[in-house]
């Protein structure tokens, strides 16, 4: 059987139907990219409208689930740089450490750090999503970290471990990095509603509410994050009391203890690949308004009593 090609040749209808049909196989094979480039494709070849004309052509060719299925694709599309939002230390060439004892602050000793492109979420920037998807793909993105961290912090942080101790802290490392790839989803939404300016009345509640649904994700997940922090510094502190390590991996593994000791007392993570400063300033406003509601309303208790 001959497959027909599409070429420059072909008719912009003929083209529009070819890669509709491929984009609607893809789909329905939940080859998410495949399904995303060939949209992009129809849309350099003009065999798909632009943005600014898009919304009526996907109401029309592919009806409400067919969009659904396709802003679905858009989000689970992953990051064209790395795998998983993860990539070796440029810093340390991926070792961990500076010297023989230092402690790459860059990415915690661990050698990997979040991509610098998607901010460790692991799909391709919002950027490349068509503007009338962009707000269904940011919700399937937030409301899947969501879940994912919710399922995490209920998981027990791995524990210390005398026997086998790297593969323990790396167990540990390993936790530590997964909730934070799922920050960076979160990170991502809430400089993303930034992006989008004002939105119709209905669209800008449902955007104001991912990020503040986000926004308390992340408070709790901030505390598990210190949590294995800690649980690390036990970790290498077990590994520096060792006799059966050389002299430099016991320099290394004391002065890691002290810089996770360090980590988990400290107010943020600059420097370091934990750091989501956009996160963390919307955390801070929602402390903020939380706490300035709490004592409006002390205040209108009191005034009551008196």
């Amino acid at each position: 059987m001959t497959r027909t090609k599409t070429t420059s040749k072909t008719p912009k209808g003929g083209r529009a139907r070819l890669i509709l049909e491929r984009m609607n196989t893809a789909m329905a094979s939940h080859r998410h990219a495949e399904a995303a480039r060939l949209f992009k494709e129809g849309q350099s070849c003009r065999a798909i409208p632009a943005d600014g004309d898009l919304a009526e052509w996907l109401e029309k060719s592919l009806g409400t689930r067919g969009t659904r299925l396709l802003a679905r694709a858009f989000a689970e599309t992953p990051c064209f740089f790395c795998r998983n939002g993860r990539e070796s230390c440029e810093r340390c060439d991926g070792d961990g450490r500076l010297g023989d004892a230092m402690v790459c602050e860059t990415c915690l000793g661990l050698g990997i750090t979040r991509c610098a492109y998607c901010d460790g979420s692991g799909w391709v920037v919002l950027d490349y999503v068509p503007t009338v998807l962009a707000l269904p793909v940011l919700t399937s993105r937030t409301n899947t970290a969501i879940d994912e961290l919710k399922a995490l912090v209920r998981q027990p942080i791995p524990e210390p471990a005398r026997r086998n101790s790297k593969e323990a802290l790396k167990r540990s490392g390993a936790t530590l990095m997964t909730a934070n790839s799922l920050l960076g989803v979160l990170e991502n939404t809430v400089t993303a509603v930034k992006r989008f300016g004002d939105l119709p009345s209905e669209a800008q509640a449902h955007a104001n509410k991912l990020v503040e649904t986000s926004v308390r994700a992340a408070t709790t997940a901030e505390q598990y994050v210190r949590k294995t922090l800690k649980r690390m510094a036990t970790q290498a502190r077990i590994m520096a009391e060792s006799s059966a390590q050389d002299s430099v991996e016991l320099a290394f593994a004391t002065t890691s203890a002290v810089y996770y000791e360090k980590l988990v007392g400290s107010e943020d993570y600059s420097s370091t690949s934990l750091d989501h400063p956009f996160l963390r300033k919307a955390m801070s406003q929602y402390r903020e308004g939380k706490k300035k509601k709490r004592n409006t309303s002390d205040g209108t208790v009191k005034g009551q009593g008196t």
